[in-house]
């Protein structure tokens, strides 16, 4: 459990003022992936989602889907997050470019991520509507990464906002 929960943590996370009622925030994992507990999480994870896969070098798979309101420009927000990773010593990471989606246009990146556990990739997207940020992560061992990124991508491009009523 330690295991997969570094990746989670590993993974770039945001919290929240909170999210309104009326919504509901959805994505589809990949198949045979197990919910994560959100009892589990620690608390400044409490506005996240999160699935992990099968490991198969001990360290488990992940995705998980975040989200935050904000009171600045998207672009504004985007450099925030851009001058945070450059200024990890423990990573590296790339503009991928925009994924068009169902949901919108998110913005892609591939991060690594030196941990104690071993080189972990990232593949997170960023969307942003009404002055909410979206983060999906999704995180494996650097060698394992070719394996899931399709499973990643399809679950980023199931994200979905229904209205409640």
């Amino acid at each position: 459990m330690i295991k997969y929960i570094l990746i989670f943590v590993a993974c770039f996370t945001l919290f929240s003022k909170g999210f309104s009622a009326q919504n509901e925030l959805s994505f589809t994992p990949p198949k045979n992936w197990s919910a994560i507990d959100p009892k589990t999480l620690p608390i400044f994870q409490k506005n996240t989602m999160g699935y992990v896969g099968k490991a198969k070098n001990g360290i488990r798979p992940s995705i998980n889907l975040t989200y935050e309101e904000i009171s600045i420009p998207f672009d504004e927000y985007l450099k925030i997050v851009d001058s945070q990773r450059d200024a990890d010593p423990n990573s590296s990471w790339k503009k991928l470019g925009i994924l068009q989606t169902p949901f919108g246009k998110a913005n892609l990146s591939e991060i690594c991520i030196k941990t104690t556990s071993g080189d972990m990739s990232l593949l997170q997207a960023i969307w942003h509507k009404d002055k909410i940020v979206y983060v999906m992560t999704g995180a494996c061992l650097k060698e394992e990464f070719m394996l899931h990124y399709k499973e990643f991508v399809s679950s980023f491009e199931s994200l979905n906002l229904t209205s409640v009523k």
